[in-house]
């Protein structure tokens, strides 16, 4: 981000980044001595999910896998529901590593509306789509 020193002798960060996170220092003199200040700063992101497939359609008995990909800082964690009920995985469905949504051996009771949520704690994004089995 851009860096200014403000007149009481604060420092303003505009457009604060990940990358601006750390340890800065403020040091103040006169003649009578020296005074030191130190503070961390740690920049946190908002989840944005970056997935933009909205409608599934699968065939009966086949594999369909959701995508839930998303970025922020600290790495956003992922839930899913499925009709608005937190979904429980199970032998055919599990939420891979990279947050997706992977059911196995599609059956007509997976239709329906999925959402991913991406949460951190500078922030919550959901993502709609629906599964059709075919």
């Amino acid at each position: 981000g851009g860096f200014t020193v403000l007149p009481n002798g604060g420092l303003q960060i505009s457009k604060a980044r990940v990358e601006d996170s750390g340890t800065y220092m403020c040091v103040a003199q006169n003649p009578a001595g020296t005074a030191l200040g130190k503070t961390k700063l740690r920049v946190q992101v908002p989840p944005v999910i970056t997935s933009d497939i909205k409608a599934y359609t699968v065939a009966l008995d086949a594999s369909v896998t959701l995508q839930c990909q998303s970025e922020g800082f600290p790495t956003p964690s992922i839930t899913w529901h499925k009709n608005g009920q937190p979904l429980s995985e199970s032998v055919r469905q599990r939420v891979l590593s990279t947050g997706a949504l992977q059911i196995a051996f599609a059956q007509p009771g997976d239709t329906g509306r999925y959402t991913c949520t991406a949460a951190n704690v500078a922030g919550t994004t959901s993502l709609e789509m629906s599964i059709t089995v075919q």
